[in-house]
């Protein structure tokens, strides 16, 4: 299976994908990741990358959606991860509920 990643750092829009159901329009192959990053697998094999700088944002936004399936733990998830060293290797694997509720938070960042 191909593995694909949506740079939010880089300030793609993420946000029409998310309310459509589609694939986000900027995509690109998987390469590696950088420093200070983190790498989301979501339910359909998709990945997203978020630097640290945006973690704080999407935690902040799991939260918003507290009332949402999945939401709290995949909050508690973002929290866990952004603890670690930002040299190692970081990546979290996301069920459908947390994928769920994760997509609709990364789109948040850009509106």
């Amino acid at each position: 299976m191909r593995e694909w990643v949506v740079s939010v750092a880089m300030g793609e829009s993420s946000h029409d994908s998310a309310r459509t159901g589609r694939r986000f329009r900027s995509c690109l192959p998987y390469s590696g990741m950088a420093v200070g990053s983190v790498r989301f697998t979501l339910d359909n094999s998709e990945t997203i990358i978020v630097t640290d700088v945006e973690l704080r944002r999407i935690y902040e936004s799991l939260w918003a959606m507290s009332h949402e399936p999945g939401a709290i733990s995949t909050a508690a998830l973002v929290m866990d991860v952004s603890r670690l060293s930002p040299y190692g290797p970081r990546s979290v694997d996301l069920t459908h509920p947390q994928s769920t509720v994760f997509r609709k938070a990364v789109a948040l960042l850009h509106v």
